[in-house]
């Protein structure tokens, strides 16, 4: 499945940039293509498209990280 990985130097970054509220980017957690339409703010440059199997994939702390690869 393709997913959007955040890149560690976007880590703590956040989601808009008028709001500094709680909705940050944490370095290495996936997003789906649907989640990553919803962040327009964001630009493309913070990801790595990457294509990881959703068996491989896990919530910790409600963020979503590739496991066992």
């Amino acid at each position: 499945m393709r997913y959007y990985k955040v890149k560690p130097e976007y880590d703590q970054t956040y989601k808009n940039p008028r709001i500094y509220d709680g909705n940050i980017l944490i370095g290495g957690e996936l997003y789906t293509e649907s989640e990553r339409i919803k962040m327009r703010f964001v630009p493309d440059k913070c990801f790595d498209v990457v294509d990881i199997p959703r068996n491989k994939t896990g919530f910790m702390f409600g963020a979503r990280f590739a496991f066992g690869i």
